[in-house]
């Protein structure tokens, strides 16, 4: 038989459900998995939460870290920057005086 010979035959429409306890079933089912899906959104707010919060705190005590660390830095090229000018002072009273020696 060929295709064109057929015809496709369109089914009807399923009966109605029973009203009362396919539907309040039904209901009672999605209200329970919208409250576990709601349970796990909460649940998943309150990790990333935490989570921020914990980021938060490291990010505190990196930077307070730096700060301290940047201090150590300022306070050892300002000691370095001293020491730089005292031997530079000893070098040249030293050289002044080797002058003097051999000018005498």
């Amino acid at each position: 038989m060929s295709k064109a010979g057929k015809r496709k035959v369109k089914k009807g429409k399923k009966g109605k459900k029973k009203e009362g306890d396919g539907l309040e079933l039904s209901l009672e089912e999605r209200f329970k998995k919208t409250t576990q899906e709601v349970d796990s959104l909460k649940q998943h707010l309150a990790e990333r939460q935490e989570y921020a919060r914990t980021s938060k705190a490291s990010e505190q005590a990196i930077r307070q870290r730096l700060q301290v660390a940047k201090e150590t830095i300022t306070d050892e090229r300002v000691q370095t920057k001293d020491l730089t000018f005292d031997l530079t002072r000893q070098y040249k009273t030293l050289q002044l005086h080797s002058e003097t020696r051999i000018q005498a």
